[in-house]
């Protein structure tokens, strides 16, 4: 079994990568992170928080994350700035659905021996309600659409769809998840800390409030 899990050393998507590896797969040497730049302002911080989980807190457990850039985002809003539609800062157009493609793609030439190829995502319940892809029916029909494939079984798993932000936040906790170590802010960089104003900030502080657990990058500001 290949197992690609797309992570961005955010919160979400280090309870995945934990969850990954604690509860689903006793092969970790099968586990490939995924992380894939598009341009976001946050990309640095991301990649250095992503290299702390996995370098440091899970040192040994997983291999070193594959890194992917996909500059077409860029590129179309620099040509085309005119047509730019406005959107939430933190809403990229068919994001969602690049990253899986470019990760079934992966998981692919990976499974040298046609060995079945499974597609983590943390995209959570909250991520539903604002953006078309990260519903329930938007990830039943990718993986119908995989199923096509004779080759290989390639499937999308989303063991959080279901979950709200406190219930992201208990799993994490019960997994022992280094937040200390996640980022989720779109503006601040790690050398000052996050920005505690934009959407994903807020988003945060409103899920460790929620589960009542207290959001170590907080007391660090304090």
């Amino acid at each position: 079994m290949i197992n690609v899990v797309l992570t961005s050393g955010g919160l979400n998507s280090a309870i995945l990568l934990y969850h990954v590896l604690h509860d689903c797969v006793a092969d970790s040497g099968s586990v490939y992170p995924l992380t894939i730049g598009y341009d976001q302002s946050n990309y640095a911080a991301e990649r250095s928080s992503l290299y702390e989980l996995t370098m440091i807190n899970l040192r040994g457990l997983v291999r070193p994350p594959l890194v992917h850039k996909l500059d077409i985002i860029s590129r179309v809003k620099k040509q085309f700035p005119q047509f730019r539609v406005e959107e939430p800062p933190t809403y990229a157009p068919n994001l969602n659905m690049m990253m899986i493609s470019i990760a079934a793609s992966v998981g692919e030439m990976l499974s040298r021996n046609k060995e079945p190829v499974l597609i983590w995502s943390g995209i959570s319940r909250e991520k539903e309600t604002r953006y078309w892809d990260c519903s329930e029916e938007f990830i039943n029909n990718i993986n119908w659409s995989f199923s096509r494939n004779s080759e290989r079984k390639v499937r999308v798993i989303t063991p959080f769809i279901r979950f709200d932000k406190d219930q992201m936040v208990l799993r994490g906790e019960s997994l022992g998840v280094s937040f200390e170590s996640t980022w989720s802010c779109i503006k601040g960089d790690r050398t000052v800390g996050p920005c505690g104003k934009c959407e994903s900030c807020i988003d945060r502080k409103e899920a460790f409030e929620s589960a009542m657990v207290e959001d170590p990058l907080e007391r660090t500001k304090k």
